[in-house]
């Protein structure tokens, strides 16, 4: 029988073992990291999508424009990240692009993120854009999923 484990179970299984063989100022210290986010901490909307051919170089642009809430004020001035994911049609992902040094929040604000795809062939993807925390492993917001056609 297979079991499926939260990653955020696991991290404060991890957490708790470690406290138990760390001093009480290195627990402190440690449970300031520890945090359970509900990916709920940020919430989103489309402000504007695209997927049209590239006039200079060869390919096409996948665009997203989200306007952006945070609901959690935890993370305000935190740094955390961003990511598009390009699907094709039949669901295999293309590309995935982030900010490579993460972002920071204000209140609201809008978070721009953008690709480049160099197989002329594909004329209609899925992008799905998620908020995500620092490391990259634990979602902040729930997913806001945009298809685009060609030339829209």
């Amino acid at each position: 029988m297979a079991t499926i484990i939260d990653k955020k179970m696991v991290f404060v299984v991890y957490a708790v073992l470690i406290a138990s063989i760390t001093s009480p100022l290195q627990l402190s210290r440690l449970q300031e990291h520890v945090s359970a986010y509900t990916g709920k901490e940020v919430s989103q909307v489309l402000g504007y999508g695209h997927f049209v051919s590239l006039t200079v170089d060869k390919g096409h642009q996948v665009k997203v424009i989200v306007n952006y809430t945070v609901e959690d004020p935890s993370v305000i001035n935190k740094i955390i990240n961003a990511v598009m994911k390009v699907y094709s049609l039949n669901g295999t992902l293309l590309k995935t692009s982030s900010f490579p040094s993460g972002l920071t929040l204000n209140h609201t604000g809008n978070a721009q993120l953008a690709t480049t795809l160099t197989d002329n062939t594909i004329k209609n993807v899925t992008a799905v854009v998620t908020f995500i925390n620092a490391t990259n492993n634990l979602p902040l917001s729930s997913p806001l999923t945009l298809k685009l056609n060609l030339g829209k």
